[in-house]
Order: C-alpha cells, then sequence, then structure tokens
C-alpha cells in the first residue's frame, strides 16, 4: 500500500510546487527544485545513487542549484533515498540537520467525523476571486508568520490563475473577517490538504481543525479515498494525530551551514 500511496503523494507535492512557479527537475540520480524567490524552496531530493558517486552528486548539484537561484540548497532525505550512508555525507560537506517533517495519511472517513468549531459562528468558503484571494494571502502570511506578503501575492496569485490548486478561507459571520486558510490538491487519485494555518489572534478554537476537516469533506466529493498532509513539527505531527491522521513518512532537511 505505502509505495503506490508515497508515490501518489510525490507527484501530488511536485504538481504542488509546480503551480506557483517552482521549476522541478527529474534527473537520472535525483530530483532538484528550484525558485529565486523562495530559498528555502531550492532543494534535492529523491536521491538514489552508489555511495562512492553520493559525495559528487551531491556537490554538483549544490554548485547547480546556487548557479541557478543564487540561494543555498536544502537537501531533503527520506528512507528512500540512497545510499543510506548520506547523512553522513552531507555533514562532511557542511551540511546540517536543521529539522524533520511528517508525512501523515488518512481517509476522509477518519477525519470529517470528528468534532469541530461552533459552525453557528463559522462558515468555510471557497476562494473565487482576486478580492477573496487577497484577504486570504493576508491571512496566510499572519498563521506561518511571512513578512514579505508581495512575494506571497505573486506566488498564490500565480497558482489560482492556473486554477491546478483549490483555495479556502473560514470566515466568521459576523464580522465576514477570515481567519483560517487552507488548501486542497487533488490529482493522481488522492487529495493534499495544504497551507492549514489560523490568525494567532484566533488559535486554539478549533478553527485549523475545522479546516482539516472540511478539506476532507471536500476530497470526498471528489472521490477520493486518501488524503495527505505534511505536519512541519512535532506539535503539528500531535495535533493532526489526535483527528485520524497517522505518520507514514520522515523527511529530513539538511542545509548548509
Amino acid at each position: 500500500m505505502y509505495p503506490d500511496l508515497l508515490d501518489r503523494i510525490d507527484k501530488n507535492n511536485r504538481d504542488w510546487l509546480k503551480s506557483w512557479g517552482c521549476l522541478v527537475i527529474q534527473l537520472p540520480q535525483a530530483a532538484i527544485c528550484l525558485n529565486p524567490d523562495f530559498a528555502h524552496y531550492n532543494g534535492i531530493f529523491a536521491i538514489d545513487c552508489p555511495k562512492r558517486e553520493a559525495a559528487p552528486l551531491m556537490q554538483e548539484l549544490v554548485e547547480k542549484i546556487k548557479t541557478e537561484s543564487g540561494q543555498r540548497p536544502t537537501v531533503w532525505l527520506d528512507r528512500y533515498c540512497k545510499p543510506a550512508s548520506l547523512p553522513q555525507i552531507l555533514s562532511e560537506l557542511g551540511f546540517h540537520l536543521a529539522s524533520i517533517s511528517y508525512t501523515m495519511y488518512a481517509e476522509p472517513t477518519d477525519v470529517k467525523g470528528r468534532p469541530v468549531a461552533d459552525l453557528s459562528s463559522f462558515s468555510i468558503r471557497e476562494v473565487e476571486n482576486p478580492l477573496e484571494l487577497r484577504r486570504w494571502i493576508g491571512v496566510y502570511c499572519q498563521a506561518f508568520g511571512v513578512a514579505n506578503q508581495t512575494k506571497e501575492t505573486r506566488r498564490w496569485g500565480l497558482a489560482f490563475r492556473k486554477q491546478q490548486l483549490s483555495f479556502f478561507a473560514g470566515v466568521l459571520k459576523e464580522t465576514d473577517q477570515p481567519v483560517v486558510t487552507g488548501q486542497l490538491e487533488t490529482t493522481h487519485q488522492i487529495g493534499g490538504l495544504y497551507s492549514i494555518g489560523t490568525n494567532p489572534t484566533y488559535r486554539h478554537q478549533g478553527f485549523a481543525f475545522t479546516m482539516t476537516a472540511y478539506l476532507a469533506i471536500a476530497a470526498s466529493r471528489f472521490d477520493l479515498k486518501d488524503i495527505y498532509l505534511i505536519a512541519e513539527s512535532e506539535d503539528n505531527e500531535r495535533f493532526f494525530d489526535r483527528f485520524g491522521f497517522r505518520e507514514i513518512l520522515q523527511v529530513q532537511n539538511w542545509q548548509q551551514s
């Protein structure tokens, strides 16, 4: 089950990156992602090479990304990357383990029946026009601590125009104030839940999980039997674990010192 599931998740992730302007290139022994506007998305992943070739390959790809983007790349390692000694090789090349993210999987029925926020004062809407998108981006920047809203406007404006990604906003009915964001990617027979975040002023009221449950229901309307998300910390992993998601893959994020 998991190899097929992870293959569809990988394809979905690549489509999500491409939807807002990342260039994803598949090479014989690795894949690279390039985006000059967002340094943390310049990276190397899906590495599969003989041990003796790993160090020179990493050096070559690091220099290529520096040349193309002007940024130092991240290397994303999971248990399917080869050789197994890649962490040691990266350490010798001046990289350090910066963080770990967690790919989590559920079936829509696992999530959509869980308790949600008080919907008498709260509703979720799909973003349908540029004005609503600007408001969505404002909440996204607040939720994720993003200072440069201009870049985010360019990034998500491109994805919105391509119509490859559905945007959703959770709105307080009394004030029409958006307070939580979410996205749904539905290619490759799987639903990817992205950008679930709440304005810090309105956290701990159930809005983020209500958005998660709503996206799970939306995924089931596309006749998708599987959904996934990526938790960026152990705290986020524990949060989503409470609502039916389970970890299926850890990804180490290595950065140059």
